[in-house]
């Protein structure tokens, strides 16, 4: 009896421990939309569009919480007529944190940059323009941060910055 006691205790607190916690995408900037054309200029383009976001992790809690991010994994999502995609991230630099304590009524950020759509089935080499792809898909983003007991997600961007071609 006292090891369901314990399992149910410490279920309990990784949903709790999960839910002090928030997140959101602060920006998102979406660069290589269009496939430049001009031959002067080497094309980067191979991949399709780029997105970087921007992402905060906040401690709603009045305790200091503490994160992994080097054991954590990181997703971009977004809907495609009618079809969910997903991506695993890799932040560099920030994942390289063994651990990370956020204070209470705190914030963390860090950068995640991913081709949205390489290695999807809308992604073409030859394709030049992805404007309507981008206009669709921009508005179902989501960013999930996930580590053993803890699960945040969020569709909440702040700021869209489409970078000039």
């Amino acid at each position: 009896m006292r090891s369901y006691l314990l399992i149910f205790a410490t279920i309990l607190c990784a949903q709790v421990f999960g839910q002090d916690l928030s997140i959101y995408i602060d920006s998102v900037s979406v660069n290589r939309i269009k496939k430049n054309t001009n031959p002067d200029i080497v094309n980067i383009h191979e991949n399709g569009p780029y997105v970087e976001m921007k992402v905060v992790i906040c401690n709603k809690s009045g305790e200091t919480i503490t994160i992994s991010p080097v054991s954590a994994s990181y997703y971009l999502s977004y809907n495609f007529e009618g079809e969910k995609h997903e991506k695993e991230l890799f932040p560099l630099g920030f994942m390289d944190n063994k651990m990370v304590d956020i204070r209470p009524h705190q914030e963390v950020r860090f950068s995640v940059k991913d081709d949205i759509f390489y290695g999807t089935p809308i992604f073409s080499v030859s394709k030049e323009d992805y404007t309507t792809e981008i206009i669709k898909a921009l508005p179902t983003l989501g960013f999930t941060y996930k580590q053993k007991g803890i699960k945040v997600l969020t569709n909440e961007i702040r700021n869209v910055i489409i970078a000039p071609e």
